[in-house]
């Protein structure tokens, strides 16, 4: 796919990215604003004073190039509280993406930049992108023009003019007869010559000291031999002394070991007798295995919740019992059953007696009658006779009945206690039903535990459970007694080993001592003292060899000069050396001075005069032709010549005039290299505010002019300075702060 191309003014210039957009999270006085969107070609940013338009420019240098440090009046833009944090969105027009180059903190760097930066440097690019106001009364010499734009060229961030400068600079050190530079040629030969003729006249002394000195050499040699062999003495007495306490501690080592063996055997055979012991009790249960053993605890878990559930049943029906009991006995008590039961008793008496006195007083009158009925001799005397005999015993039958028959009360107070008696009896029989229940639930619970090693608990749960906590505590201490035995026996077995191994040890060091496997301490501390003998022997002979030595030593030292033939030797050696080094060095710097010469006359030849046509042309233009052209003299400085061809130095022009001419190479600069740092927006922060309106009307054209290359982005304060870049041309994009 082909690249597409960015349009203005008719002409179609390759643009790869453009800045489209700036983020700004938190810079200066910004915070979460977006500015744009930017265009390629030319952008106007206009705002009042303390809008934030250098604050924006700043933010874009600084996300590609790292934040600004305040270095004592400058800002460095960080917000209170927070991280300086920016991010530039770049389109690329081949494939409508968007590239986000983003800086948080200063030593993270930015993401991205490189995609967009290339080989550009932040000098390079503050020098040759960035205009300022400020920035355009620098820059007026040529070496100065064609080191920046030797850089730009080569997308590097080394400049061939600077290291020109430093070869020369590094030449002329290496050539300098100053005592600052002792390492320069002339400075080293004048040392080496000095050093040759000292080498020479202390040979000639030295072979006169050369007899002496073969006494002394052998002397040294005597001493030496001498030193090595008490150094020899010193470390075997050293080493048999060593020898001595190795033994000393090894012998220690193995009484305590022995010690401890014997103590760790007896010990080993009380555990192992504990390991046996099990109490009788238990005897049934200690063979089960551990399902087995799980089993018989979780049945007789069983068994107390069974019981439990019986015993609190028979407990409920005991409590039932009893509350029934005490209701029937509260009841009788609250109605006094005892006491109308004896009330009703006297009154079915009282009837009784009556309707019978009643009965023998009709039966005294009707007999009374019959039996003077047959006096009187009259039939209805015998009828009345007769019924009231027999209405006597009617009514006596009668009372007797009625008295005999209960009343309405005393049926209903028979009935409540029959009812109160019924469930007082049926409480009882569910307590005698519980009570067979838990009878038989513990047979039940005893023949189980007779059969499965629990006769020693007599059928009690209690004494059951109590039997395998036992049980437990026993397993428990027969784990701990076997693995207590097991523990002796590795420690028996651990010290046996470590017993052998002192052993070994103990002969193993005996022989490297040269004794026998046998050897005691005392054995050693013999040979100890018999090579103190032989050091102190050795010692005296060495101090009598170092006595004479020394004495030659000292006539020789008299005989000598201040200045060793040796030393002077070595010195001469190391200046030829350095000088050596020197003339190599200085060959590579005039190798590096012809090669960075020929870049420059090379860039001189091929780029220089389009540069400084293109500026004379955009010179003239802003001067409305007062200044026709912009070259470079004969001492490689910049002049201008006006209309009648007069040339003028810079420094001699006004500060407009200059300004202007700094633009116009500026802008030369960045035409001349379209290819450097394509990507790169041009930053013009109000240049045009010194210029009056004709020349300020020429500089809006050259910067028009280098919008159909480069994007350009124009921040200005000044609403004239806006409305001409629009009124120069209209399709210019404006953004508002």
């Amino acid at each position: 796919m082909g690249k597409k191309r960015h349009e203005q003014n008719g002409q179609a210039q390759p643009m790869p990215l453009f800045l489209e957009h700036v983020k700004v999270t938190s810079f200066g006085k910004f915070s979460n604003i977006i500015v744009g969107p930017f265009r390629p070609g030319l952008n106007v940013v206009y705002g009042p004073n303390e809008a934030g338009k250098t604050t924006l420019s700043e933010l874009i240098k600084g996300v590609l190039f790292g934040w600004p440090t305040s270095r004592g009046q400058g800002n460095s833009y960080r917000p209170e509280g927070a991280e300086r944090i920016g991010s530039l969105f770049f389109r690329n027009p081949d494939n409508d993406t968007v590239l986000e180059v983003k800086r948080a903190k200063n030593s993270e760097g930015a993401a991205n930049a490189a995609s967009v930066l290339s080989d550009i440097d932040e000098e390079t690019y503050r020098t040759i992108f960035a205009l300022t106001s400020d920035e355009l009364l620098k820059l007026d010499r040529h070496n100065e023009v064609t080191s920046h734009l030797l850089t730009a060229g080569s997308g590097t961030g080394s400049s061939p003019a600077k290291a020109l400068d430093e070869v020369n600079e590094r030449i002329r050190q290496k050539l300098s007869r100053s005592s600052k530079n002792p390492d320069s040629v002339p400075n080293l030969k004048e040392q080496r010559n000095r050093l040759r003729e000292q080498v020479h006249k202390r040979r000639e002394e030295a072979d006169a000291l050369r007899s002496q000195e073969k006494t002394l050499d052998s002397l040294a040699s005597k001493r030496d031999l001498l030193a090595k062999t008490q150094e020899e003495l010193n470390a075997e007495i050293e080493s048999l002394k060593t020898c001595k306490v190795q033994l000393e501690s090894l012998d220690s080592s193995l009484a305590n070991v022995r010690d401890a063996l014997h103590e760790a055997l007896q010990l080993e055979d009380e555990a192992h007798e504990q390991e046996g012991q099990v109490p009788a009790e238990l005897a049934d249960l200690v063979p089960l295995s551990a399902e087995e053993e799980l089993h018989l605890c979780d049945t007789l878990e069983d068994f107390e919740q069974k019981r439990a559930k019986l015993e609190h049943s028979l407990d409920a029906a005991r409590m039932d019992a009893v509350r029934s009991e005490s209701d029937y006995e509260v009841f009788s008590e609250a109605a006094g059953a005892e006491g109308r039961q004896k009330q009703f008793a006297l009154q079915r008496k009282t009837k009784i007696g009556l309707a019978v006195a009643i009965a023998v007083v009709m039966a005294v009158a009707g007999s009374f009658v019959l039996y003077r009925s047959p006096a009187t001799g009259g039939l209805s005397y015998l009828v009345i006779g007769m019924v009231l005999v027999i209405f006597s015993l009617v009514i006596a039958a009668s009372g007797i009945s009625m008295a005999l028959k209960p009343t309405h009360d005393e049926d209903v107070l028979e009935e409540d206690l029959k009812k109160r008696r019924w469930v007082v009896q049926q409480d009882q029989k569910t307590v005698a039903a519980c009570e067979r229940s838990l009878a038989d639930f513990d047979a039940q619970v005893t023949g189980f535990m007779d059969t499965n090693g629990l006769k020693a608990a007599a059928g009690s749960l209690r004494r059951a459970r109590r039997i395998m906590s036992q049980l437990a505590d026993y397993r428990t201490k027969q784990l701990s007694a076997t693995q207590n035995h097991q523990a002796r026996t590795l420690q028996c077995a651990s010290l046996r080993t470590e017993l052998a191994s002192l052993r070994s040890k103990r002969i193993e060091r005996c022989r490297l001592a040269g004794f026998a496997d046998g050897a005691s301490a005392s054995d050693v501390q013999q040979a100890v003292q018999r090579k103190e003998q032989e050091r102190r022997t050795t010692a005296n002979l060495l101090a009598e060899t170092e006595r004479q030595y020394g004495e030659i030593s000292e006539r020789l030292a008299a005989a000598r000069t201040d200045f060793d033939f040796d030393e002077a030797k070595f010195q001469c050696e190391q200046v030829e050396a350095n000088l050596k080094e020197a003339y190599r060095q200085l060959a590579v710097l005039f190798i590096a001075k012809r090669s960075l010469e020929t870049a420059i006359a090379e860039w001189e030849r091929k780029s220089q005069p389009e540069v400084y046509r293109t500026a004379s042309r955009l010179l003239s233009q802003m001067t409305g032709g007062a200044w026709q052209r912009v070259r470079m003299n004969a001492e490689g400085d910049l002049e201008v010549l006006d209309e009648i061809r007069a040339p003028r130095s810079p420094k001699l022009l006004s500060l407009g005039t200059r300004q202007q001419l700094y633009l116009s190479l500026r802008i030369a600069l960045l035409m001349s290299a379209p290819n450097v740092g394509g990507s790169l927006p041009v930053l013009c922060d109000d240049i045009l505010v010194n210029f009056d309106d004709e020349r300020r009307k020429g500089a809006a054209k050259a910067l028009v002019e280098l919008a159909k290359q480069r994007q350009v982005i124009l921040f200005t304060c000044h609403a004239d300075v806006a409305a001409l870049m629009v009124s120069v041309d209209p399709r210019i994009n404006s953004i508002q702060l």
